[in-house]
């Protein structure tokens, strides 16, 4: 299993794994990795602490700013992202079958520093396989420095507070296989770094557009399968669009999953159908 980890914080990015990101004639760079079935569910732990950071919001305000950033992306490239609901998971596990954002107060953890670490994890067929974002305290700084999705407009983040919104944008884009731009423009969603105060990352920039279209294709999202699949060892080829009985199950190819011949329906008990 590849680990990928992106860290944001306010001055600095540092990137540590052992993927290699793809750079591109464009400003958008990739991971050169992707959702195989182009859709991610994702699950939120309102944990942020309404004592130290009492403009974080209640539970209610962090799952909608949550919500919105994955949202931000959805509409601009054949993917989608979904949302499986509120859980308690508030620790980095690839094998736990949630892909989980939740806030840590930076004790003892070796991210100490970031506002925001997105840990992304891929199989040898470079498939995203589970991702994790974690929120921080930036540098230790416990008191007022994250916003909610706004306060009343007008309002905006003050000079010590970040905006839990944009920055979970900007992460999420790391989730779909997306690394920092090339361009030193900060308001292009996936630039490296974010000031205080600033909500421009709410708002993808044509650049964060190029990119997901890049790994994923153009809107709209299309489901890239449906039912049970089982995985087989390609012994078994079922033509694209050709309605194939094997052992009283009519199997039809649909063409749009990856290496989709290897994928047959077993019988539960048989054997391979």
């Amino acid at each position: 299993m590849k680990k990928l980890t992106v860290r944001l914080c306010l001055l600095f990015i540092l990137a540590a794994g052992v993927l290699t990101p793809v750079w591109q004639s464009h400003a958008f760079v990739t991971f050169g990795i992707m959702d195989q079935f182009h859709t991610q569910q994702f699950w939120v732990n309102p944990n942020f602490n309404s004592v130290t950071d009492p403009n974080a919001g209640t539970a209610a305000q962090q799952l909608t700013a949550i919500q919105n950033g994955a949202a931000d992306w959805n509409g601009n490239a054949d993917h989608q992202f979904t949302f499986g609901g509120q859980t308690a998971v508030a620790a980095v596990n690839p094998n736990d079958g949630i892909d989980a954002v939740f806030y840590s107060d930076n004790v003892g953890d070796p991210m100490f520093g970031a506002l925001a670490i997105c840990f992304l994890f891929a199989d040898a067929k470079n498939f995203i396989t589970s991702f994790d974002i974690e929120f921080y305290d930036f540098n230790g700084q416990t008191f007022n420095d994250f916003l909610y999705f706004g306060l009343p407009a007008p309002a905006l983040p003050a000079f010590n507070e970040f905006d839990i919104w944009g920055i979970a944008t900007h992460e999420f884009g790391h989730a779909l296989g997306l690394d920092h731009t090339q361009f030193a423009d900060n308001t292009i969603t996936m630039f490296p770094s974010i000031a205080p105060g600033s909500i421009v990352w709410r708002t993808l920039h044509v650049d964060d557009i190029n990119g997901i279209q890049n790994i994923y294709g153009p809107p709209p999202f299309v489901a890239k399968f449906a039912g049970v699949q089982v995985f087989c060892p390609g012994n078994i080829n079922v033509p694209i669009g050709t309605p194939t009985n094997i052992g009283g199950w009519t199997i039809t190819n649909t063409g749009n999953v990856p290496d989709c011949f290897n994928w047959v329906l077993t019988d539960g008990g048989a054997g391979v159908l």
